[in-house]
């Protein structure tokens, strides 16, 4: 009888212990400290998309312990190895030199895959190819043996203008001329000393060259766009048409086809969980601030930040999490997701 009892008795103090263990508080995660500052490494203060910069890291200062600051770069270069060597905690630039960087292939990464991870895709970077009205050039088979601006210190831009001229079979015959800055374009279209240029319609040096001389569009055939993605990856088709024209100040009757590349927002992988979901909070919870800054703020939304066109590199692990949560994160991008985790890449 007693040995009965000793062994209910231990029994009981083994189930005790048990729900003691249960319900014990447990050890809080440690809590990540937010640096001071959020640097953001992008284009220089003359490009397009500075004014959307800052108005990423006026969001962050908003709604963040850190203060947002924008650095400029003279190129995707530059910008990738700056986030590489830590001078940059993010940035905003073309996913397609980020893609190549990943994997190892980029100019200043040759065999050496750089440790880079998406965190929103931005916005299409749509790309067209410009020419002054009533010369003879309607169509992009009218540029043969014309002089344009395609050889960019941008690999988006180049590449790709390549890869539709070649489509067109004119690539041979045109004299491309290199891009050196916006002033050379937008001077060169009005002093009428090249026939073309290539650039991002609505710019705001593109509006000059239209109240000047006149603008028009080429329209690309879908067909030579498709030939350039099975070679550029993120490569996307686009209409330029009236009810998304009024944020490039285009006038209402222009309608056209062309291309673009993805512009997405990017860190290391080793960012903090909580830091990359807090920048990626600021942002979505602050498209005011973004729309304010410049107009491509109207297209950064959750529903297009997962776009499967532009996942091109992994998500940093908090921003899945983190559109898991918010219901924007499809079966297309896990499978795209774990694909790119398990591709090879280059290092030596």
């Amino acid at each position: 009888m007693h040995r009965k009892l000793l062994v209910l008795a231990l029994v009981g103090l083994f189930i005790f212990s048990l729900v003691l263990v249960a319900c014990a508080p447990k050890a809080a995660a440690p809590e990540v400290k937010w640096p001071e500052n959020i640097v953001l490494g992008g284009y220089p203060e003359a490009s397009d998309s500075y004014p959307y910069n800052v108005g990423v890291a006026k969001a962050i200062s908003t709604s963040t312990p850190a203060k947002g600051v924008v650095k400029g770069y003279a190129g995707s270069a530059p910008i990738l190895q700056a986030l590489g060597a830590k001078g940059a905690d993010i940035i905003a630039m073309n996913s397609y030199d980020a893609g190549k960087a990943y994997f190892g292939e980029a100019a200043g990464f040759e065999g050496k895959a750089l440790d880079i991870a998406m965190l929103a895709f931005l916005w299409p970077g749509e790309m067209g190819i410009g020419v002054r009205p009533n010369e003879g050039i309607d169509k992009v088979a009218d540029l043969k043996g014309k002089t344009i601006t395609v050889n960019s210190p941008m690999n988006p831009i180049q590449d790709s203008n390549k890869l539709i001229l070649e489509y067109y079979g004119i690539w041979n015959t045109v004299k491309a001329i290199p891009q050196t800055g916006i002033p050379q374009m937008r001077d060169g279209m009005i002093n009428k000393t090249f026939d073309a240029f290539s650039y991002s319609p609505g710019a705001a040096f593109t509006l000059e060259v239209q109240q000047a001389v006149g603008l028009k569009w080429l329209s690309i055939d879908a067909a030579a766009i498709k030939a350039a993605q099975d070679k550029m990856p993120g490569v996307m088709i686009t209409d330029m048409v009236p009810r998304n024209l009024k944020i490039y100040n285009m006038p209402e009757n222009t309608k056209f086809t062309t291309w673009a590349y993805p512009y997405a927002l990017m860190a290391r992988p080793d960012m903090p969980d909580s830091v990359a979901k807090g920048i990626l909070k600021a942002m979505f919870d602050n498209t005011k601030i973004l729309t304010e800054a410049m107009y491509r703020g109207s297209q950064t939304t959750l529903k297009s930040a997962t776009e499967i066109q532009a996942h091109i590199i992994p998500f940093h692990p908090a921003a899945v999490e983190f559109f898991k949560e918010k219901g924007v994160w499809s079966k297309q991008n896990e499978e795209q997701q774990k694909k790119l985790l398990a591709a090879p890449r280059k290092r030596s």
